[in-house]
């Protein structure tokens, strides 16, 4: 519950009551306590609100974070985009092979390989894999040690560059139809001046021997 005090300010406290009944069951009174938590409603508000801003952060970015605990006593955590990139439903736990299960075959075995890395030797992962329904993805992740409690821990992002892929392809593409354009221009100028170097050779030695005659007959 909240009051407001006589400065304006708002106070969050909580009650505790304990009622005391007689042995039938008739209330004969009660007792409780009063407890100001603006403290704690406050510190608990800006960490909802700090959890609300990144989920929208990630949401705009396309960018969802996981945590795989090396320890069994702690669950696996996916951020809501994750769920979301990977049209997952929110209902189900997060798992790993959900991740594997929607990868295209292609990129399976390798992205496999540099997890087991970056859990047995710590080698940092960052990758590009493609999605079976055709999305990119970018995932980057490291092995961190947390507390002696929560031990180590690996911790990643996993970023959609499926238009980023879609530029770099369109990239390529104009680039080879740049090439393709130069190396046409080139041969046609290649054999334009081969078409026009042999009438002018003729038209020039014609010219010459005119010009010799033209002397011999002054």
């Amino acid at each position: 519950m909240s009051y407001i005090i006589k400065s304006g300010q708002i106070r969050w406290t909580e009650a505790l009551v304990s009622l005391d009944l007689d042995h039938e069951g008739r209330l004969l009174g009660a007792s409780g306590t009063l407890t100001d938590i603006t403290a704690r409603y406050l510190a608990e508000e800006k960490l909802h609100q700090a959890s609300e801003n990144q989920n929208n952060a990630q949401s705009l970015a396309k960018l969802g974070s996981w945590e795989y605990p090396m320890s069994a006593r702690h669950d696996i955590y996916w951020s809501p985009q994750m769920f979301k990139l990977l049209k997952v439903s929110g209902n189900n736990p997060p798992r790993l092979s959900a991740l594997f299960e929607k990868v295209d075959e292609e990129y399976v075995a390798d992205v496999k390989v540099k997890i087991r890395k970056l859990s047995e030797e710590g080698l940092e992962v960052s990758t590009e894999l493609k999605l079976k329904d055709g999305r990119w993805m970018e995932l980057r992740a490291s092995k961190q040690k947390r507390t002696l409690i929560d031990g180590e821990v690996l911790t990643g992002t996993l970023l959609e560059i499926t238009n980023v892929k879609k530029y770099e392809q369109e990239l390529v593409k104009s680039k080879q139809l740049a090439e393709k354009a130069l190396a046409t221009m080139s041969e046609f100028l290649s054999n334009m001046s081969h078409e026009i170097r042999t009438p002018m050779n003729a038209i020039l030695g014609l010219t010459e021997i005119l010009l010799k005659r033209k002397v011999l007959i002054a």
